[in-house]
C-alpha cells in the first residue's frame, strides 16, 4: 500500500471542497477510483469521472521530519 495525493483537474464550482485528498491505496489508479466513488456517493449520482482527477507519485511518510496532519 502507498499514500497518494489525489487532486481535481478541473477548477470549477463542482469541485469546491474536493481539490485534494490523501488516500492509502495499492496504485494511483485505485486512489483516483476511491476518490471518485466517494465523491459520487456524496453527490448521490455519477457526477465525477476518473478523468477529473489525478494521483501524484507515492508519498513516503519517512520524508517528513516531524509528525504532521496530512489531510
Amino acid at each position: 500500500m502507498h499514500i497518494y495525493e489525489v487532486v481535481a483537474l478541473k477548477d470549477n464550482i463542482a469541485f469546491k471542497g474536493i481539490e485534494s485528498s490523501v488516500v492509502i491505496s495499492r496504485s494511483p489508479e485505485n486512489a483516483v477510483r476511491l476518490v471518485v466513488d466517494s465523491c459520487n456517493d456524496m453527490a448521490g449520482f455519477e457526477r465525477y469521472k476518473t478523468s477529473d482527477f489525478e494521483a501524484g507519485s507515492p508519498i513516503d511518510p519517512n520524508d517528513y521530519a516531524e509528525e504532521t496532519i496530512i489531510n
